[in-house]
């Protein structure tokens, strides 16, 4: 025999598209096994979550306190900086005035240093820095919805991380600045699976 079955058809004989008629006791039992499934299923999940949040938590938390022993270094190395450069300053200065016979003026060299230790003094940016990392500590503690504010706080660190870098002229605290950098990019990719 040949034909083709035609869905709309088929589809119009009694009893193919009726639902089967099942007693209460069968309902029940079935809705018993629905409940029952789906409670262990949202146990499972919140328990997943739980610990994948545990984890996300302790991971933010060991670049945080990267971020902070790398601004320790900065922090150290960042008055040297204005010595150094008054050294070179002075010696070079000096260096320069005796072939031309020249005596070395003291205020004219002070002045230079003290414009150059403002133009790189990140003591505003370290604190800052620091503010967020503590604001960023506060957050993971928190059990709300703190995904946003993570993820703007990492955004704050990276803009302070990147003035650091503009400002200072020392290659000790450029490496700083680099790990500190690629620690926030770790921290802003685990902030994208925070709610």
């Amino acid at each position: 025999m040949k034909g083709t079955i035609d869905l709309g058809s088929l589809a119009s004989l009694p009893g193919v598209c009726e639902q089967p008629v099942m007693d209460e006791s069968e309902q029940a039992r079935i809705l018993e096994i629905v409940e029952t499934l789906t409670r262990e299923a949202l146990t499972g999940l919140t328990q997943m979550r739980r610990e994948e949040g545990a984890a996300l938590r302790e991971d933010l938390a060991k670049n945080c306190k990267s971020i902070r022993d790398e601004l320790t270094i900065v922090e150290q190395r960042s008055p040297c900086v204005v010595e150094e450069y008054h050294e070179r300053l002075k010696t070079r200065v000096g260096q320069l005035m005796k072939q031309g016979g020249y005596e070395l003026e003291a205020d004219g060299l002070m002045r230079e240093v003290a414009i150059y230790a403002e133009r790189c003094d990140i003591s505003e940016e370290l604190a800052r820095l620091k503010s967020h990392l503590g604001q960023f500590d506060d957050l993971c503690e928190n059990s709300g919805q703190v995904g946003r504010r993570l993820d703007f706080l990492a955004q704050e660190l990276l803009r302070e991380a990147n003035t650091i870098a503009s400002k200072s002229n020392d290659a000790t605290i450029a490496r700083s600045v680099v790990e500190i950098k690629a620690m926030i990019d770790r921290v802003k990719e685990q902030v994208q699976n925070v709610e």
